[in-house]
């Protein structure tokens, strides 16, 4: 074989074992009982220059399940009626009975705000009139008076277990927006700590990708080197951190932290 062809080839014109055992081996390892899921895609990328320099390359993917470390809960509420003044009493103790609730769970009251309430006229807005002009709102309900209590906490385990007594403000006659309209009452969980998870992620990345390299370079009568570098295909991400761009299950507490890239290690 002539040297031009040895480079189309990709051999590496000696006599080499790992030459011989150039290849291709997809292994897939499923851990934690399926909270982890590690691919690993290896090609061995043995090449020779001058001085035999050789490499094994190894792409690997891991998706780990991470739980959340803080939450933003906020908690809507709204009174109407004619009678600013006594709308007016009705908010100050729905807003009173809300805060105790958080209290009574656990919540601190630092960790508690209020919003300032916001007032509509419906008998001045448009759309609630008729062809001619004339409201059709109920003459019990023209005014509107909506406000939130905010609770901002890293007590994740604690909104879990208080998003299921919500129905005990409705039991004081709190009126809560029903789920799915703009202002529903669901808790947003998000990560802070991202770059301990993404250390963690790329870790067990790294460390997979080195065992399985060391299996390879075991089979091929060769022994691993140290790491050379690493291309990721994108930073690391943490899906679920967005809500409007992922599914319902990952709008609560339990998000995925994603990487994937190429480990390239020296083979002796």
């Amino acid at each position: 074989m002539s040297e031009q062809d040895k480079k189309i080839s990709g051999t590496c014109g000696s006599d080499h074992r790992c030459c011989r055992g150039m290849g291709i081996l997809l292994a897939v390892l499923i851990l934690g009982g399926g909270l982890s899921y590690i691919g690993y895609s290896i090609k061995m990328t043995p090449t020779a220059n001058p001085k035999h320099d050789r490499f094994v390359e190894v792409k690997t993917s891991v998706e780990q399940e991470v739980k959340a470390d803080a939450v933003i809960w906020r908690i809507p509420f709204q009174n109407t009626g004619n009678d600013l003044k006594i709308i007016h009493e009705k908010f100050v103790k729905d807003r009173d009975t809300i805060v105790a609730f958080l209290k009574d769970k656990g919540f601190k009251e630092e960790e508690i705000s209020i919003g300032a309430p916001r007032i509509t006229d419906q008998f001045v807005r448009k759309e609630y009139g008729d062809n001619n002009g004339n409201s059709t709102v109920r003459d019990d309900t023209r005014y509107v008076v909506y406000s939130r209590v905010k609770l901002t906490t890293e007590n994740v385990n604690g909104v879990i277990a208080s998003e299921k007594d919500l129905d005990q403000l409705v039991k004081k006659d709190i009126m809560i927006p029903n789920e799915g309209s703009l202002h529903e009452a669901n808790p947003k969980y998000f990560l802070h700590d991202t770059l301990k998870i993404e250390q963690g992620v790329m870790d067990e990345a790294l460390n997979k990708a080195k065992e399985l390299a060391k299996q390879v370079a075991e089979n091929m009568g060769v022994k691993l080197g140290e790491l050379r570098f690493i291309k990721q295909d994108q930073a690391v991400q943490i899906l679920g951190q967005n809500h409007e761009e992922y599914g319902q299950r990952l709008k609560g507490p339990i998000k995925v932290a994603k990487i994937s890239g190429k480990f390239t290690f020296n083979i002796h």
